[in-house]
């Protein structure tokens, strides 16, 4: 309950404490003491208290009025923090639905404007600062930030932001344990689903509305900093698109429970500004949960699966900067075409095999009928094109590299034979 300011005198000996003895610590007793309560049910009650205890010491340090002496205690206090989100974020299952709501909301609390403006004006102190008592914070800084978690109000906002994906993934998954090793859209998207079927009490309704709210606020704040967020650093940038993949990820689980107020037309809205923006497409969490989410919605949307067959091509040939994101998109693209007819899986199939029989594949892509598409692109005269520039053979290499995984993974994923023969015949 105390580790968030415990005086951990600077030695040596702690240097390979990664990234730092505040955050080991409270990540560790977090994680042991929510594994007691749930493997003792009797040692429940108490291991809540426990958490209560150690939240509340944290809110009253975040709401008094910070000194330039203060530097190292709030220092201390958001790695500490950082620890037990991480871990509280794993063990989500501990609490009941309006437990994790209440959790939420004092983490929400903890994590005032305010608070936050401190927490960046202590950590640029320490970054520029020459005094010799603060020089273990500066290598712990340093350490940070090479691991891509840079001190500051971002990395304490990512996670919240896991917090609330895991509290709003607990309440579509029945085995809990699926999450600790798989990601809840990979879930979303299995074949062998884990979804809960029960109906939800008054007080889960009342949960999922909250927590449909924060997923919204969260949004919207995320948003209007934006341009904020393209005059900062790469690091921040990422950090940045994180806490946005894992607001949009949360929203998505609310848009699936029937219970909740969320607005799908607002999550897509959401989803169409960042896939056009090339930036934001080009980190790999982002883009991925993006292109996810959206192959998600299709499932229950069948003029939002038929764009989407139309729409991920596209993307797999024109926008995708790496073979990590084209993987993903070929998923997708095979998940969403699952629920469209065969003739719509065996011209995709056509289509894509257009840009590898073409010597031209920026002129590839054709519009129009299935019988234009099965020609060679050289013989086809009519029809809109997609225009690429690409400038040397190791950018078409790249290209041909996506449609080839794009094309076997549909063929994998529709596991028809009259498919798959049409796969192998294509040029």
């Amino acid at each position: 309950m105390e580790s968030y300011c415990q005086k951990i005198i600077s030695s040596p000996f702690l240097w390979n404490i990664q990234p730092s003895p505040w955050e080991c610590l409270s990540a560790g007793l977090t994680s042991a003491v929510l594994s007691l309560g749930l493997r003792f049910p009797a040692l429940h009650d108490i291991t809540r208290q426990a958490i209560d205890n150690y939240l509340d010491n944290v809110l009253g340090f975040s709401e008094q009025e910070f000194q330039d002496s203060d530097v190292l205690n709030l220092a201390s206090t958001v790695a500490s923090f950082m620890g037990f989100l991480e871990s509280a974020a794993s063990f989500a299952h501990f609490w009941t639905a309006p437990e994790r709501l209440d959790l939420i909301t004092i983490a929400k609390q903890i994590l005032s404007e305010k608070f936050l403006i401190s927490v960046e004006t202590a950590f640029s102190t320490i970054r520029n600062a020459h005094d010799k008592h603060l020089r273990s914070w500066k290598r712990y800084s340093r350490h940070y930030a090479a691991s891509g978690r840079p001190l500051g109000s971002m990395s304490l906002q990512r996670g919240f932001m896991r917090l609330l994906l895991s509290s709003t993934s607990i309440m579509l998954v029945s085995d809990a344990t699926t999450l600790l090793t798989t990601d809840i859209l990979d879930v979303l998207m299995s074949e062998t689903l884990h979804l809960k079927k029960s109906e939800f009490t008054t007080n889960e309704v009342e949960t999922v509305e909250s927590l449909t709210q924060v997923a919204a606020e969260e949004m919207a704040l995320i948003e209007d900093g934006a341009d904020y967020v393209q005059l900062g650093t790469a690091w921040q940038q990422k950090l940045a698109f994180s806490v946005k993949a894992f607001a949009l990820a949360s929203y998505c689980n609310c848009v699936l429970l029937k219970e909740s107020t969320a607005d799908t037309g607002l999550l897509m809205k959401w989803l169409d500004s960042t896939i056009q923006d090339s930036v934001q497409m080009a980190d790999e969490t982002l883009a991925g949960v993006v292109l996810k989410v959206m192959a998600i919605l299709s499932q229950g949307d069948p003029g939002l699966a038929a764009s989407l067959s139309r729409t991920l091509p596209r993307f797999i040939v024109r926008n995708s900067p790496s073979q990590s994101i084209v993987g993903v998109a070929a998923k997708c693209l095979a998940f969403v075409l699952q629920f469209l007819s065969q003739d719509v899986i065996i011209t995709t199939l056509y289509t894509l095999g257009n840009v590898l029989s073409s010597g031209i594949p920026e002129r590839a892509l054709h519009t129009g009928s299935l019988r234009d598409r099965l020609l060679p692109y050289d013989q086809q005269t009519t029809g809109s094109a997609i225009s690429l520039a690409l400038n040397s053979d190791e950018e078409k290499n790249h290209v041909y590299g996506s449609v080839i995984e794009a094309v076997v993974g549909v063929a994998k994923t529709c596991k028809d034979e009259k498919v798959g023969s049409h796969h192998y015949q294509c040029p």
